[in-house]
């Protein structure tokens, strides 16, 4: 009969959920310009709503004020601006070179 040793180590694991170090990304590009009321979806809670001003937003949703200058650059600008304000889960970098929102 054959003995080995059993060497036991404190648990290298958590309990807890698994946790990911790596950030996610997304982008967003613009390839004209939004319409009123369309609307981007940040997690399946966060629903941002493209308006020409706040009190024309359905109640639940974030308003990304346009006002009456309806162009890429601005949707890219007023989203990023809105994401930053609000959003609890992600933060955004708005880009009017390439009219996108990373």
């Amino acid at each position: 009969m054959a003995y080995g040793t059993l060497y036991l180590q404190k648990k290298w694991f958590s309990e807890d959920s698994p946790t990911n170090p790596h950030k996610s990304t997304a982008t967003l590009t613009f390839e004209g310009i939004p319409v009123v009321t369309e609307t981007v979806t940040i997690g399946g809670t966060e629903v941002y709503e493209f308006v020409a001003t706040a009190e024309n937003v359905q109640e639940g949703n974030i308003a990304v004020v346009l006002g009456e200058t309806l162009t890429a650059d601005k949707a890219v600008e007023e989203l990023a601006k809105a994401i930053n304000a609000n959003s609890v889960l992600v933060t955004a970098v708005a880009s009017k070179e390439d009219d996108t929102v990373v």
